[in-house]
């Protein structure tokens, strides 16, 4: 595995890391009157389609290493509780697809 995959691999995982942690936020803290946010079901805003930057859509290919490489996130799959030992009860394990080419 050259140097370049090396070091392009660990930024991809982090990524996918971070926008799976970013949908897992809850808003059923309570607030400074007491009353958490959900307490009444409504109506949620439609999500944005501008992403912040430097996060990609699943299956669009990311140069790397000055361009000499690819790298593609092709998704998620979420696996069954109790599959990956060392997981908390009540979280959730997925495993990603990433597709490199040079």
């Amino acid at each position: 595995m050259s140097v370049r995959l090396r070091h392009a691999l660990p930024t991809v995982l982090l990524v996918g890391a971070v926008l799976i942690s970013g949908c897992a936020n809850s808003d059923s803290d309570p607030k400074a009157d007491g009353k958490p946010t959900n307490s009444a079901p409504g109506a949620r805003p439609s999500p944005s389609t501008v992403l912040p930057d430097g996060i990609v859509r699943p299956g669009t290919a990311l140069p790397v290493g000055d361009g000499a490489w690819t790298v593609t996130l092709q998704g998620f799959e979420r696996l069954p509780a109790g599959a990956v030992p060392g997981v908390p009860a009540g979280s959730s394990a997925y495993t990603a697809r990433v597709t490199v080419a040079n």
